[in-house]
């Protein structure tokens, strides 16, 4: 079998073509080192209409080998937007719609209606909900709709379990998807953004606990660098449904490594749900709503116990602690004898399984000292009063 120098590319990958302009060029390559000749020698698959094939030989014979040639690069595709009075014109009938309606009668009225003109929710037909995507910048990505019972959860009956989006009616759309609610970083920068899976989670925990602000993947896959972006440089922490936490642990550290300042995932629903709940996959709105919610609107925060790892990504893993006065005098220097408006914090010349004690006792403390309270980087303890 005769063997060649040069051969056609026999992976997938398609090139536009030179002559004819579509993506149907396959370049030739070195068969020992797979690199391409040049951006112009290869063969369009469109033999009939186009027949451009420019061999190896014919580009060495004219001279025209580019000692260094760069890859083939496609241009940068740009996101299409969905115009903004498209959704404008979605913002009412919410009488009919079915999720609006189970939000209401979960957290009233004037607090629901603040969480729908918030996050632009948009009523569809038949009483479907629409959950605009719309960016840092206030353009709108898509819309997704679902239908859901009047309980809270979707309808996941027939043809009702569908999800459609609002997209697919436009031709020759590029479709670029952005977190759910991202647009409300713009009126808080400096906040702490608190991501989920659901839409429909993001907005209840918003209402219960709003020193957050609670952005949505619209699904376990929607963690990604593009996805994430206007999470850069930001503190996050993250939610995970039921037995997705080591999954979330491991997307955390692939894809927001480089764009976060700092990530932490909560361990809440792992630590508090029972065995059915996390076999049914149960989420933070699901758990919080088996409770009575009134006992936390009035709150700030619920304490999730979100822990601050060593590093951006060394990870809480269950490890004992301690929470004697003891400890937290040794990690905090003495916090009992705090004067009001004083600081302590904990010590930098202990090794990390320590650090994660300190935390832990930290927060032991305060839940029982209310006139003590923990910065926002869970280092530091201050007496309030």
């Amino acid at each position: 079998m005769q063997h060649y120098k040069y051969e056609l590319d026999r992976s997938s990958k398609k090139y536009i073509c030179p002559q004819c302009g579509h993506k149907r060029f396959v370049v030739y390559v070195d068969t020992a080192t797979k690199q391409q000749i040049a951006n112009n020698v290869g063969r369009c698959d469109r033999e009939n209409s186009c027949g451009y094939h420019y061999t190896p030989k014919e580009y060495f014979e004219n001279k025209t080998f580019i000692k260094s040639q760069p890859p083939i690069t496609e241009p940068l595709k740009l996101p299409s937007y969905i115009d903004y009075d498209i959704l404008l014109q979605t913002l009412k009938c919410y009488d009919r719609n079915i999720f609006v309606q189970w939000l209401v009668s979960v957290v009233g009225s004037d607090a629901a209606m603040r969480a729908v003109d918030a996050y632009k929710i948009g009523t569809a037909k038949n009483g479907y909900t629409i959950f605009w995507q719309i960016d840092t910048n206030n353009n709108v990505r898509t819309g997704k709709k679902m239908l859901y019972q009047t309980d809270g959860h979707r309808d996941k009956n027939g043809d009702n379990a569908k999800i459609a989006w609002v997209h697919t009616k436009y031709e020759h759309f590029e479709l670029q998807q952005c977190l759910f609610g991202e647009h409300l970083i713009n009126d808080n920068p400096h906040k702490q953004i608190a991501l989920v899976e659901s839409e429909k989670t993001a907005i209840l925990c918003s209402v219960i606990m709003p020193k957050y602000i609670w952005l949505a993947t619209g699904g376990c896959g929607g963690i990604s660098p593009n996805k994430c972006k206007a999470l850069y440089n930001k503190n996050v922490v993250l939610f995970p449904d039921a037995q997705k936490y080591k999954e979330w642990e491991q997307k955390a550290q692939k894809h927001l490594h480089n764009i976060c300042n700092m990530v932490t995932i909560s361990n809440y629903i792992e630590t508090h749900a029972t065995d059915k709940e996390l076999q049914d996959g149960i989420d933070i709105a699901d758990l919080l709503i088996k409770h009575d919610l009134k006992q936390y609107l009035s709150d700030d925060m619920v304490d999730l116990r979100c822990y601050k790892p060593q590093n951006q990504y060394q990870l809480y893993d269950g490890m004992e602690y301690e929470t004697s006065i003891s400890q937290i005098n040794r990690l905090f220097n003495g916090v009992i004898n705090l004067k009001i408006g004083e600081i302590y914090k904990i010590t930098d010349n202990f090794e990390p399984s320590n650090y994660k004690i300190a935390v832990h006792a930290a927060y032991e403390y305060i839940q029982t000292h209310p006139n003590y309270t923990i910065s926002e980087n869970y280092n530091t303890i201050m007496r309030t009063e």
